[in-house]
């Protein structure tokens, strides 16, 4: 996956969820002048999951600048074709429009998707699939009913991770014996 951050809309809060990111993720963090204090055990923890980490500033200062810089990145990965799903993160309602676009007018397969963190994106994005994290750790997103958690199957054994909206009472009173059977298949 190809993720976009708009860090000058985002910033800190958008880097939420790098434990997520996998070897074959692309991460391209997008800033200015007016926010460079990036805290350094993000970009570290970026650098050591993925393969490939850009920091891009803008060079002119001016409206929308990074916005521009961005979509000119999602045209020049479309044209590549090298990845099928484009993570934008940022909390700029305006990158609907990109999105709107690649699903209207391009016939490059890729779709695009627009969240304010990283985690949301790829619990949203990738819900029901696995992903291989850095560490080795096997994460599967399931979708409940709407609500969204991530299962990991690691040495200590599965434990659930209830992310943004709680699903413990789901699980307790309607899910638990099914839960409970697919974990022990893992």
């Amino acid at each position: 996956m190809q993720i976009l951050i708009d860090y000058e809309n985002v910033g800190t809060p958008g880097l939420n969820g790098t434990q997520y990111l996998c070897k074959s993720d692309r991460v391209t963090l997008f800033y200015s002048r007016s926010c460079t204090h990036i805290k350094k055990k993000h970009i570290e923890d970026i650098e050591q999951r993925t393969e490939c980490f850009e920091a891009v500033k803008l060079i002119s200062t001016g409206k929308n600048g990074l916005d521009f810089y961005i979509a000119v990145r999602v045209g020049q990965i479309i044209e590549r074709n090298n990845d099928r799903k484009i993570l934008i993160v940022t909390g700029d309602s305006g990158y609907q429009a990109i999105r709107d676009f690649c699903l209207n007018y391009t016939n490059s397969g890729c779709k695009v998707y627009v969240y304010k963190d990283i985690e949301s994106g790829i619990m949203s994005i990738d819900s029901n699939t696995e992903r291989k994290t850095a560490d080795g750790v096997s994460v599967v997103c399931m979708v409940l009913k709407g609500k969204v958690a991530a299962m990991f199957d690691s040495i200590g054994g599965a434990v659930q991770f209830v992310h943004q909206r709680r699903i413990v009472e789901e699980i307790e009173t309607n899910r638990l014996k099914e839960v409970t059977a697919w974990l022990k298949s893992r």
